[in-house]
């Protein structure tokens, strides 16, 4: 049975702690493209997405 991964990007142009409520996570710095808005992530597991080679944080829409 295949695992199901779900994973929401949100750029947060308020305070990140309003999102942290639920569960949503800021990027560490170095996956920051913008210095105005906070991308922030709400996954299973950070850690296993952050270190796979592939991973680069989404631009904003």
């Amino acid at each position: 049975m295949k695992k199901k991964i779900k994973i929401f990007f949100l750029y947060a142009d308020i305070e990140a702690q309003f999102y942290e409520k639920f569960g949503f996570i800021s990027l560490p710095a170095e996956h920051q493209q913008y210095k105005t808005s906070t991308c922030m992530v709400r996954c299973s597991d950070l850690n296993e997405l952050l270190f796979q080679s592939a991973f680069r944080a989404p631009t904003y829409f």
